[in-house]
């Protein structure tokens, strides 16, 4: 068995030993003895302490209280001269800084060195400032030129993960008023801080071969340098995760991402688009594995040789994704040929989302196509397909043929569809969505919302006329259609489509009337329906969708309805009232059943005591 130690001790039983060894009341013989094994238990104790509260920091401030205080000194808040404008705008009273006061020595950097060795996670930030307290600590240039000149190098041997806002990136400006230029408060500051107004903290101190999580707050110089980025390619090669953000717009180029063999998270976030040089430099990766990029648009569509690349490299890119996300700002003809060039038999989700919806019914029925003849058809299990809500011609629509090739998806869990065309599906996909996606969870096949609809409009129900079930826009699928997916997906938890309640009404009596063994035997966990586009017969039909909604959707909470939505309201007051009755049924039920039980035992007890 393993000798105990004192941090395998609860706290409370640490704390009785200290409360212990403090009582002058309780001191023996051997108390000198006592107090230098308490000293070497603190030791023990403070090594794991300081490495918990050293593991995560989020600046530099910290380490430089390490340093001697004849070398680094914290000076006191600055003084502002007494015609200083920028006190009612700026507050600059409550800023402290560094100041080197001589040339280091042999052992100043021990402590310094002792403590970096710590360090997991850090936060440098070409701010200039890290607000502990109430206080602001700036670290100027001369601080970091300082750190870069005589700190041992590499500065943080262990560390794992780095944030680092680059000079002039959003971020750091975020105390500004947004109603005036940072521009403006480098006239007005005072003379005296006139050595704080520039600071260009260095990248290169903090990389090195153990560096695994990187995240960049770029800056638009910054995206046309890529300095960054071939900084962190020629010391950190080895990075696993690479998260780039940029709060405006702007498009990385170059090749630069192609040196990490050994990333498998690449994502940009905030605005920041990637060219196709960039998509293909993440494509030749051996391990990439998860992929969230915005791909730049662009007029000329004879850029994207796509259908080049396959021929140059017959083997594919992207063999090792497993997650692939695209924001693109239009649904142009090189979707089709970037996802032929995905050769990964791992990819379990795919996420596509387009700015624009011009072309939505042709890209949409070949990126369906496609996708359902990738080498990792049998393991997608997320899809997600999105475009802008732009207003179309009422005579476009997405029909059942759209969506069939994804029927060869067979672990398909997540699906949702919401484009600018209407989503029109019957009764014969719905059984056979039911056969191929029996672990189902989410199905969306949204409609848009028309740009006409008002609040008020939806809720009244003046004027509607339901429109002509000949209509080719009009919903096909029916109230009696939607058991097949309650008997097949018995994990179907959220659902959206267009049905049309007038469709198939003799099959709906029936259904109410004598309900089928799949109803009678299990309830369906379904708990979120979204019928935007569904139709309506008329008031006097009400009480029947709700009798309906109350069998088959007993565990139903959420419906998002269109026009009429009073109607829809209606519907599902029945259909709760409705299921408030039946659950009280099953409770006197169960409780008879009980009682009937009792009663041969009772029976039995009774005729023995009278023989």
């Amino acid at each position: 068995m393993a000798q105990a130690k004192i941090c395998s001790l609860s706290a409370e039983l640490i704390a009785r030993i200290t409360t212990h060894l403090d009582s002058e009341s309780d001191w023996f013989e051997g108390a000198e003895r006592d107090q230098l094994s308490f000293a070497l238990t603190c030791r023990h104790i403070s090594e794991p302490a300081l490495d918990v509260l050293w593991h995560h920091l989020g600046d530099f401030v910290p380490l430089l209280y390490t340093l001697p205080q004849d070398l680094v000194v914290l000076l006191p808040p600055a003084a502002r001269e007494p015609d200083c404008r920028c006190v009612s705008e700026c507050p600059i009273t409550n800023r402290r800084y560094f100041r080197v006061l001589r040339t280091p020595g042999a052992g100043d950097f021990e402590r310094f060195s002792a403590y970096a060795r710590r360090i997991k996670t850090i936060h440098v930030c070409g701010s200039r400032y890290s607000l502990l307290s109430q206080q602001t600590y700036v670290i100027t240039q001369g601080i970091w030129d300082f750190l870069h000149q005589f700190a041992p190098k590499p500065l943080l041997p262990s560390l794992r993960e780095i944030v680092y806002t680059e000079p002039g990136a959003p971020e750091e400006r975020r105390s500004f008023r947004l109603d005036r230029p940072p521009q403006w408060y480098l006239s007005h500051l005072c003379k005296i801080e006139e050595h704080l107004q520039t600071c260009d903290p260095s990248f290169e101190p903090c990389l090195g071969s153990r560096l695994k999580h990187v995240a960049i707050q770029m800056a638009k110089e910054g995206i046309d340098s890529r300095a960054s980025i071939r900084l962190l390619a020629s010391h950190s090669h080895n990075a696993e995760t690479l998260d780039l953000r940029y709060s405006g717009y702007a498009t990385l180029g170059g090749s630069e991402l192609g040196a990490f063999l050994n990333l498998s998270h690449f994502s940009v976030q905030k605005g920041l688009y990637i060219s196709q040089e960039v998509l293909y430099s993440l494509g030749t990766l051996p391990r990439l594995k998860v992929l969230n990029v915005g791909v730049a648009g662009t007029s000329r569509p004879e850029e994207w040789h796509w259908d080049a690349i396959r021929l140059e490299r017959p083997t594919g890119l992207f063999h090792s994704l497993e997650r692939l996300a695209v924001v693109a700002s239009e649904m142009g003809s090189w979707s089709i040929p970037f996802l032929e060039t995905i050769t990964s038999p791992s990819l379990n989700s795919l996420t596509l989302q387009y700015k624009s919806g011009v072309r939505t019914y042709t890209v949409c029925q070949e990126i369906c196509a496609t996708i359902a003849s990738l080498p990792s058809r049998d393991r997608i299990t997320h899809l997600s397909l999105s475009t802008a809500n732009e207003r179309v011609q009422d005579d476009e629509f997405l029909g059942p043929a759209t969506i069939a090739p994804l029927l060869r998806l067979p672990c398909l869990q997540y699906l949702r569809f919401e484009t600018n065309l209407k989503m029109i599906v019957d009764d014969a996909l719905l059984e056979n969505m039911s056969c191929a996606w029996p672990h189902i969870r989410t199905l969306l096949l949204s409609w848009p919302k028309s740009p006409s609809s008002t609040l008020d409009s939806d809720y009244s129900a003046d004027g509607y006329r339901p429109p002509s079930p000949n209509a080719p826009e009009c919903p096909r699928a029916s109230l009696p259609g939607l058991m097949p997916l309650i008997a097949g997906c018995p994990h179907l938890t959220e659902l959206g489509l267009a049905i049309d309640t007038r469709r198939r009404q003799r099959r709906l009596l029936e259904i109410l009337e004598c309900p089928p063994p799949e109803l009678r035997s299990r309830s369906s966990p379904l708990r979120t329906l979204t019928l935007i586009g569904s139709v309506l017969a008329s008031e006097s039909s009400l009480d029947t969708v709700a009798m309906f909604f109350s069998l088959a959707f007993c565990s139903l909470r959420y419906v998002h309805s269109a026009w009429p939505r009073v109607w829809w309201q209606m519907i599902m007051a029945r259909a709760t009232e409705l299921n408030q009755i039946r659950a009280e049924e099953m409770r006197y039920k169960a409780r008879s059943q009980r009682l009937l039980a009792a009663e041969p035992t009772d029976s039995a007890a009774s005729s023995k005591c009278e023989e």
